[in-house]
């Protein structure tokens, strides 16, 4: 009877675990089914696609509160026209070792000059001796002539040599720069410590303006820094075709030396259009996009000019419309859902 019943526990106990088992593996097996399913790609035509108005993004208004995506309409607005210049950042050594090379010619010059009275007076005193039949001879009298000549064309050497790097300064520099170096100006002083920096700035020929008192130099993003015209350059720059102009702009992290920039030049006549805000705007293969809302689930990827930059954003005054609204956060998911999207396509032509 004892083994009879163990018999019987054991095969129970048997029953129970194959029963455990095949629970296990059809739960694993289910499991794995649904995290298949998750993981199935999402095909792109469902959420993205290619209409007349653009690339567009479907998203669902569950999806767009879930990941907290919020849009703002566009506000129109109007302000001066401006035309676009070019530059560069000039590095202030140039300047400087041209400053140097003055410096070194002005002290040639004193210093030449101060030989030339000593030798001079020493002539003159030989001079004197000679002819009050003195203790001087012919000889002396002739030394001391030859050296008050050599020390006068020395003088005169060092005088053109000044003249020369005088005249270089403001050939290369313009006017207003050489009397800043012949003054000694403090303005000089902060561009040699980069407090100020000075900035080339080129307008093409076709463009007919006076340059402009003050200007915006832009440095990245919406960010832009004020300049203030200076003069005139005597030199154009050999990259670009057109009238240069100098001015000084604060000292600014990337406004480094040698950096190419471009500048906004007001004129009198005013443009008209929406600002599209900082915040609406994504950057992929080196343009500007914002995500424009079409329908309640739809929105089209429009390109974004960067050329007006104003206070919170760009000012577009063409390609966007005042009233439309635009993704101000969120616009980056939208992008990253298209891109994801080209993917799986891509791939999903290859698996074929």
């Amino acid at each position: 009877m004892a083994k009879n019943a163990t018999k019987f526990a054991v095969a129970a106990l048997g029953l129970v675990l194959a029963a455990v088992l095949v629970f296990a593996f059809r739960a694993g097996l289910k499991e794995r089914e649904a995290e298949a399913e998750r993981e199935k790609p999402i095909k792109a035509p469902l959420r993205v696609s290619r209409e007349p108005a653009g690339p567009t993004v479907t998203v669902s208004l569950e999806t767009q509160k879930m990941s907290g995506i919020e849009v703002a309409p566009l506000l129109k607005t109007t302000r001066p026209e401006e035309t676009r210049a070019y530059g560069e950042a000039l590095d202030p050594q140039e300047l400087s070792d041209q400053i140097a090379r003055l410096q070194d010619a002005r002290a040639e010059w004193l210093k030449a000059q101060a030989a030339q009275r000593a030798s001079r007076a020493e002539y003159r005193r030989q001079l004197q001796l000679f002819a009050a039949d003195s203790n001087t001879s012919a000889r002396e009298e002739e030394a001391a002539r030859a050296a008050s000549e050599a020390d006068a064309a020395g003088a005169e050497a060092a005088r053109l040599r000044l003249d020369a790097e005088t005249k270089a300064v403001g050939r290369l520099w313009g006017d207003t720069i050489a009397a800043w170096v012949r003054d000694g100006s403090g303005t000089l002083d902060r561009i040699m410590r980069r407090d100020l920096v000075l900035v080339r700035v080129t307008v093409s020929q076709d463009t007919r303006q006076n340059p402009p008192a003050e200007i915006s130099i832009a440095t990245g993003g919406t960010e832009s820094i004020p300049a203030t015209f200076v003069s005139a350059s005597p030199r154009a720059d050999p990259k670009l075709q057109g009238a240069s102009y100098f001015y000084l702009a604060p000292g600014h992290a990337r406004l480094v030396p040698g950096l190419s920039v471009s500048a906004a030049l007001p004129r009198p006549e005013t443009a008209a259009g929406v600002v599209v805000p900082a915040d609406a705007v994504v950057w992929w293969q080196g343009k500007a996009w914002a995500y424009v809302q079409a329908t309640d689930v739809k929105f089209v990827r429009r390109e974004v000019p960067t050329d007006l930059a104003v206070p919170g954003g760009y000012l577009a005054v063409s390609g966007f419309q005042d009233g439309e609204r635009v993704v101000v956060r969120g616009a980056q998911l939208y992008l990253s859902e298209e891109l994801r999207s080209q993917i799986e396509v891509g791939e999903e032509g290859e698996s074929r």
